[in-house]
């Protein structure tokens, strides 16, 4: 999840925050003058699950609703949520050898 982009931010307005590692961003509420498609689309996405566009998250599940109170949380930047449009490489998922290997131990604990 990306928690340092640089953004100004205005709750009128629908921003992507382009962290430069994968799809995860900032979604802020919706003025469709505003920001790209993509930004609007996902807060909206957002929105739905947790009732709010101005979190960050993952494209689909915003983090607030993927971290839960009293579990260990981990979250990853630049990681696809699904294996749709991702590669292992340069755009992995969640199920990527390359990230799968940074949180499968803790299944196994």
């Amino acid at each position: 999840m990306v928690d340092n982009a640089d953004a100004d931010i205005d709750s009128d307005v629908t921003v992507g925050i382009d962290s430069g590692e994968g799809i995860s961003e900032l979604a802020i509420a919706s003025n469709k003058k505003s920001g790209t498609f993509r930004a609007r689309f996902v807060g909206q996405g957002y929105k739905q699950v947790c009732g709010r566009a101005d979190v960050w998250g993952d494209g689909v599940v915003p983090e607030v609703s993927a971290h839960l109170e009293g579990a260990l949380n981990v979250s990853f930047d630049g990681v696809y949520h699904s294996p749709v449009g991702s590669d292992d490489e340069t755009r992995p998922w969640y199920g990527s050898p390359v990230i799968v290997k940074d949180w499968i131990h803790h299944l196994l604990e």
